[in-house]
């Protein structure tokens, strides 16, 4: 079959040159939006990691730092017992106290409500600190008793029968006033019925081992802890001589005031502190709003209620990490080590747990015990680093939604003009009446492109009807000259 177009012939007939690898643009614009979107949400991921990480290392200071106050409350009670322990010499050396009791005959009783000057002087010491709740002197037969406590609280009076000194006779003492020249005001009501304990019997200051709880009235309970300390007649504190001391001389100290300081420290919402004697078990202080008193043992002993042990304490974090810790570390409170860290997993979650040995001198022994809840430190964190995920995983799936949708919105109109190009280059103008134009893209750019495509296209099809009209014209002029033409091998007529 003959070509008519060389031109086209010449084309059909030419080797198709190589046009080498191409990227379609669906996958390009795929792979830039996806560019794009690990552009922004790797670096948000990464910037949060890395603020997690370093919010962590600000906690873990943070956990430094609580240690490191509870420190500071070791250092306060140090100081608080320093003064305890300075006053009780005060008080042994002062001139009104040393006239009585360097003065006393065994078997004679004293009378030291009728010392105005001994009482003085004890009301004077107390005031000194906040922490102290009495002071007084308790003979060596522990039947005469003296007790000023501060204004207008149950100090203690007692004194032996001449005639039969085992009925002796205690009253609840109260100073009501002072004058600076001496001068004391003073009542004498029933008795409260507590005996502070005391175990000193050496040279040496002595804590009770138990803390105790005297009544206030109503419901007020004050838990004091005592502090003795013996003396020789003629002697000064320290010293002893043969024979018996003439009697002990006590400062009555009010342990609630550590808790007071405990409860002052700042620390995260749910941060527990506890204060304990080692050797007893026994709570002293805590930082909770719920008092170290155990209600049961006021049933037993109105007058000498005893505290909580750490396990039975009604703090879930107190008691719970206190019974992990005796656990790891032998059992009791008895044999804990000097120091230690560690991590509990508890029912509400890891329970962070230090404690450190107190020595606060005169065979007062304590541990002081903090349990930081992991959701304390790390439960914002995590919240807000799942929430940076939650984000950024969005951020990803959106815009890869957008990568697609724009794949779409550029690509399908470019495919559907290259089918109604191909067909042009077939000759086929269908296009033109098949509605396959009739949409506009979007895209600008590509709306422009195909409406200039489509008026070269009706014009090059216009041009191509005009051409075959033409044509079909010269066709049927030819047609006509030929019939018209006379034959040459007609022989001519004369």
């Amino acid at each position: 079959m003959a070509v008519d177009d060389p031109e086209q012939a010449r084309e059909s007939t030419r080797p198709a040159k190589s046009e080498g690898w191409k990227i379609p643009l669906p996958l390009l614009l795929f792979l830039t939006t996806t560019l794009v979107a690990a552009a922004i949400t790797i670096p948000i991921a990464v910037l949060s990691d890395n603020g997690a990480t370093a919010t962590v290392n600000d906690i873990v200071s943070l956990l430094r730092e609580n240690y490191g106050k509870v420190r500071q409350v070791s250092d306060k009670i140090t100081t608080e017992l320093s003064t305890v322990y300075e006053i009780i010499q005060v008080n042994a050396a002062n001139q009104a106290v040393r006239a009585v009791t360097d003065q006393m005959v065994t078997g004679v009783p004293v009378d030291f409500y009728s010392k105005d000057a001994l009482l003085f002087a004890y009301e004077e010491s107390i005031i000194r600190s906040n922490f102290i709740f009495s002071a007084g002197f308790f003979r060596a037969d522990n039947l005469d008793k003296i007790l000023v406590s501060t204004p207008y609280g149950p100090g203690v009076y007692c004194m032996a029968n001449s005639t039969d000194p085992t009925g002796k006779t205690c009253q609840a003492l109260a100073i009501t006033a002072v004058t600076p020249a001496g001068a004391v005001a003073k009542s004498l009501a029933p008795f409260v019925g507590y005996s502070p304990p005391s175990t000193a019997t050496g040279p040496n200051a002595v804590w009770d081992q138990t803390p105790i709880f005297i009544y206030e009235g109503g419901t007020t309970w004050l838990g004091i802890f005592g502090l003795a300390w013996c003396q020789w007649q003629g002697l000064a504190l320290g010293e002893a001589a043969a024979g018996d001391p003439v009697g002990r001389h006590l400062i009555i100290t009010k342990f609630e005031r550590i808790s007071i300081l405990l409860a002052g420290i700042q620390t995260t919402p749910n941060t527990a502190i506890a204060v304990w004697l080692r050797n007893a078990g026994s709570l002293i202080a805590t930082n909770q709003a719920a008092s170290v008193l155990d209600p049961s043992s006021v049933a037993q002993n109105p007058n000498a209620g005893q505290s909580f042990l750490p396990t039975t304490y009604p703090n879930a974090f107190i008691s719970s990490a206190s019974r992990f810790l005796f656990a790891a570390h032998g059992g009791t409170p008895q044999v804990l080590p000097n120091s230690t860290s560690n991590t509990f997993d508890g029912s509400g979650g890891k329970l962070f747990v230090e404690s450190r040995r107190f020595d606060g001198g005169a065979g007062l022994d304590l541990t002081i015990m903090v349990v930081i809840p992991e959701s304390d430190l790390l439960g914002a964190i995590k919240a807000a680093r799942k929430k940076v995920i939650g984000t950024s995983i969005g951020i990803a799936f959106a815009m890869l939604g957008l990568a697609t949708a724009t794949s779409f919105l550029v690509t399908l109109p470019l495919r559907r003009l290259t089918k109604v190009m191909q067909q042009a280059t077939n000759m086929d103008f269908s296009a033109l009446t098949g509605g396959f134009l009739a949409g506009r893209p979007q895209i600008s750019e590509l709306a422009i492109m195909q409406r200039t495509f489509e008026t070269m296209l009706r014009r090059f099809a216009s041009a191509i009807e005009s051409n075959k009209k033409l044509q079909m014209g010269r066709m049927g002029v030819t047609s006509s000259l030929t019939s018209a033409t006379p034959n040459s091998t007609t022989p001519l007529k004369g």
